[in-house]
C-alpha cells in the first residue's frame, strides 16, 4: 500500500473513532444493544420468519425487544398483507 493511501486510511480511522465516541457519549448507552435498540425500533419493523418449532427459538424471538412478531413459514398472503399493508 502506498504511503498516501495509508495516511488516508489512518486519518479516516481516527475520524470514525472520534465520531463513534461522540455518538456514544451523546446517547449515554449502557451497552451496544441499548445504543442501537431505540434507533432500530424507530426506523424498522422486524418480523422473524421461521420454520423452527424449537421452543427455545420461539422464546428467543418473543423476548427480543427488536422483533415485532414471529411468523411461521410458509408466509401466506393474509400474513404478508398484515405486515406490508
Amino acid at each position: 500500500m502506498n504511503t498516501t493511501l495509508e495516511e488516508k486510511v489512518v486519518k479516516r480511522t481516527a475520524q470514525y473513532a472520534f465520531i463513534s465516541q461522540v455518538n456514544q457519549a451523546i446517547v449515554q448507552a449502557k451497552d451496544a444493544k441499548t445504543l442501537l435498540e431505540k434507533p432500530i425500533k424507530e426506523q424498522f419493523s422486524i418480523y422473524m420468519l421461521s420454520s423452527s418449532i424449537d421452543p427455545a427459538d420461539i422464546n428467543r424471538a418473543q423476548i427480543n425487544p427488536l422483533i415485532v412478531d414471529l411468523i411461521e413459514k410458509p408466509l401466506n398472503k393474509v400474513t404478508a398483507t398484515k405486515i406490508f399493508g
